[in-house]
């Protein structure tokens, strides 16, 4: 697989105030998702949105996913230990997770070794880049 320069092998993000505001998708979103896609980066959902499915096809964004986990029955990091056990080949340091909320990015910074990226005002392309080698 092909990673095509970016740090991590596979994306998790975060729903609501991550990918959208809860009216629109922020405006790199779109592209974001279909780049990292077309380089085979596997990406997921991670969120405590319970229509999280719904919401991903209004949005026209559930194509870019490989799978949802969504519900407020588990911590975000509990999520992506999900994840993690369906990619056992990865290393939790090949694993980069969006979140705007500084609790949920604490939570897993603390109990793992996924790189951890801040969104605090929605996902632009400068929080995906931090993650590019050269």
């Amino acid at each position: 697989m092909s990673t095509y320069g970016f740090s991590f092998k596979l994306a998790i993000f975060d729903l609501d105030e991550t990918l959208w505001n809860g009216k629109c998708l922020y405006k790199d979103t779109k592209s974001i998702l279909s780049t990292l896609k077309s380089c085979g980066i596997p990406i997921y959902l991670a969120t405590f949105n319970n229509d999280a499915l719904k919401t991903c096809e209004r949005l026209d964004i559930l194509y870019y996913f490989d799978d949802i986990k969504h519900g407020r029955d588990k911590t975000k990091y509990q999520m992506i230990k999900e994840i993690l056990s369906m990619h056992a080949q990865l290393k939790e340091h090949e694993i980069a997770f969006f979140d705007d909320n500084p609790i949920n990015i604490e939570d897993v910074t603390k109990k793992s070794n996924v790189r951890t990226v801040f969104v605090p005002n929605g996902i632009e392309w400068t929080h995906v880049t931090v993650c590019y080698t050269i």
